[in-house]
């Protein structure tokens, strides 16, 4: 087990999740008490106490609350360069990318969306004029280069802000000059400002030549390729493509999830803004054969919404601490949703305010000591968080607000991405990977996932006399 004292520097943030109330009623219920001859006020509500760590600048930063219905503009992108066209020639038979380009158009027309299909390849044109039959015919595919970066780009227009768009590819850049950073850039940008994007992978059947990215190449040159013939029978042998989601919010995205995307039975999937550690629980934990000096009070209150959860409890001192700070030790069971190097790299960020008979204190950034244990390897697992928290004022309630995100550097690439993925294909064995996804989808995690937050707890202690 390994063990880390470390203070760590808050900063003032803002959540706008709400708690239950019939779980919050209760726990007031249990609060709502008075002790010798001071009156200790009630413990608020979890959108009172919310409201007390509120603050002009994080109210103004507070993300609009998405609309009353979901976006139904839906824009379909279709790779139509020459690397797709070995999906749906006539050896590939009834491949995967057929079934899921026949899907992809028919759940959305049934879902009632407003569908726009295009090609993109040297340029973007519409094609809702084309059979279903002409988009899935090799002559579709005959487009030279492959200008991801462009595409991505076009989306993140503000015109287009307003519109889900699914792009559909093998998610490899082509163009003459450009390479793979290009489109690495292009989502950077996008992800600033589009909050939620979905990368689901799927393999395929494959019959054509596959076109080497790793060799430069000039319009003079006729681009290198070699001839790839796989099926998609066996687990891991297909050639893969991807759908490449990008929505205005998080309602437009899960109505599309669950009308189209569920359906087309992806092998693989990762969610950037989702946060990467799940919580299960959260339980108070004093150490083994020590005297605790603090007992829990009410029971947690434990919700979440989306993917990050949230903690409410609170704590009574037992007796006396010796010092002035006492350690409160919480125990976290939990999901890696996506590895992570190090738990000393956890960042907390920490607001304190007091609540007396008066009303509660201007919430301040904070610095809490705490030790960090567990082991972050693997992907169930316990962290161990134990608190050095001040002792509380005789009438009055200390209230902590603890937000946790991953920390800087310290999420690494989904594991089936780095499977995937190859930095060289210039050779038949990578056929079954893709060029250079890890660093597209490395750019989600710095761009998204790194500052979610995962767990945010509403701490309250108190004196037992």
């Amino acid at each position: 087990m390994r063990k880390k004292r470390i203070v760590l520097p808050a900063i003032a943030m803002k959540s706008d999740r709400k708690f239950g109330r019939t779980a919050v009623t209760a726990v007031v219920a249990l609060l709502s008490l008075t002790s010798g001859c001071c009156k200790r006020p009630a413990l608020p509500d979890g959108p009172q106490l919310e409201k007390i760590f509120q603050t002009e600048g994080a109210a103004a930063a507070k993300p609009q609350p998405p609309k009353s219905v979901p976006v139904r503009e839906l824009d379909v992108y279709i790779d139509g360069s020459y690397s797709m066209a070995g999906y749906v020639s006539e050896s590939a038979g009834q491949s995967q990318y057929r079934r899921v380009l026949h899907h992809i158009l028919d759940a959305s027309t049934t879902a009632q969306y407003k569908l726009s299909a295009y090609k993109f390849a040297n340029d973007i044109t519409p094609v809702n004029h084309m059979e279903v039959s002409q988009i899935l015919s090799p002559g579709f595919y005959n487009g030279t280069d492959t200008p991801l970066n462009l595409l991505l780009d076009r989306i993140g227009r503000q015109d287009y802000a307003g519109h889900l768009s699914i792009i559909l590819s093998d998610m490899v850049q082509s163009e003459v000059a450009k390479d793979q950073l290009e489109m690495v850039d292009s989502l950077s940008r996008l992800v600033t400002h589009r909050p939620e994007v979905r990368l689901l992978a799927f393999r395929s059947s494959f019959t054509g030549p596959y076109y080497i990215e790793s060799i430069a190449h000039s319009r003079k040159q006729k681009q290198q390729s070699y001839p790839l013939n796989l099926g998609q029978s066996i687990p891991g042998i297909g050639r893969p493509f991807y759908l490449l989601v990008v929505a205005p919010d998080r309602q437009s995205m899960d109505r599309l999830q669950r009308y189209v995307l569920d359906h087309a039975s992806a092998a693989e999937s990762f969610s950037p803004t989702d946060a990467p550690v799940g919580v299960r629980a959260i339980e108070f934990a004093p150490a083994d054969g020590a005297p605790s000096i603090w007992s829990q009070h009410a029971q947690s209150v434990l919700s979440e919404s989306g993917a990050s959860a949230q903690h409410m409890a609170s704590f009574v001192e037992v007796h006396a601490p010796a010092g002035k700070d006492s350690p409160l030790r919480l125990k976290l069971g939990v999901n890696l949703r996506v590895p992570m190097e190090a738990i000393d790299k956890i960042n907390l960020q920490v607001r304190k305010a007091v609540l007396d008979s008066n009303g509660a204190s201007k919430p301040v950034s904070f610095q809490l000591p705490v030790t960090l244990e567990g082991k972050p390897v693997g992907e169930t697992g316990q962290l161990i968080f134990t608190y050095q928290v001040e002792r509380p004022g005789a009438c009055n309630w200390e209230l902590y607000h603890v937000q946790m995100r991953a920390g800087d550097g310290n999420l690494a690439c989904p594991r089936w991405v780095q499977d995937w993925s190859t930095d060289d294909d210039q050779y038949p064995s990578a056929g079954t990977r893709t060029f250079k996804l890890k660093l597209l989808v490395e750019a989600m995690v710095r761009g998204i996932t790194e500052k979610n937050v995962f767990c945010e707890q509403y701490l309250a202690v108190r004196r037992g006399d």
